[in-house]
Formats: structure tokens, sequence, C-alpha cells
């Protein structure tokens, strides 16, 4: 499945949990709205379940970014995906106020199926070190 294949069902109904993923101060509710922490507790036990710790979480955004433009999906999209708003600066960040939440829903669908059909279709001599809950 390609980023222009999710239904529009799929969209809608992630549409509120990537607006909240990327919100920064308050939601609708009166929320604060923080975004993702606990990095560093989650970095540890991902280390020690696969004996790799010297990665950082900028290595996993340009993995993924890379390989979103390898999958074709388009460059917009794929940069909102992983929260870059660099392409909207000056004019463009004053007028463009669109969340591309749809588009991330396609882009980080098509990057999970991606990496799904390489920890499936691929064995351990692959180098693709599966993590199991502990």
């Amino acid at each position: 499945m390609d980023a222009a294949q999710v239904t529009q069902q799929e969209q809608s109904g992630l549409h509120d949990a990537v607006v909240a993923i990327g919100a920064r101060g308050w939601n609708h509710a009166g929320a604060e709205m923080r975004g993702f922490r606990g990095f560093s507790k989650l970095k540890r036990a991902i280390d020690a379940a696969s004996g790799i710790s010297e990665w950082w979480l900028h290595d996993i955004r340009r993995t993924v970014r890379t390989g979103m433009t390898k999958l074709g999906i388009p460059r917009a999209h794929a940069e909102a995906a992983i929260n870059h708003v660099g392409g909207r600066a000056g004019l463009v960040g004053t007028y463009e106020n669109y969340d591309y939440a749809g588009e991330i829903i396609a882009a980080l669908t098509c990057w999970q199926q991606h990496v799904t059909a390489l920890v499936i279709d691929n064995p351990p001599s692959a180098g693709v070190i599966p993590l199991h809950a502990a």
C-alpha cells in the first residue's frame, strides 16, 4: 500500500491523534499538550533488548525520512511526518496553517507497512533484530 491508498476512514479515525501528537500548548479541552516524553527510558529498554546502544533519536528520524523518499512519499508529507517545519518558515509559515494530518497518517502507515515487511520477510541472518516485550 502506498501513501495514497490509505482510506478516508483510516485518516479520519486517526486525525485527532496525529494533531494531538504534533500539538504544542493546550488542546481543545484545555489540557496541556507536551508532545513525546520519556525517550531516555524507552531508549534504555530498546538498548537492553537489542544489545545495541550507539544510536540516537535523530538516527531514527533520518532513516524514516530517507525511507519515505524511497517509498515515493511526497516531500512535504514526509517532512510533516517527522515534524520538520523549516520548509514552512517565513511567508509560507504565516499563511499556510494546514496540519497535514491525513498525509502524516498515510506516510506513517506506508512506513509501518514497509518496516513490518522487512521484519516478517527477512530471516535473522538479515540483521533485523526482533524486540519482544519483557
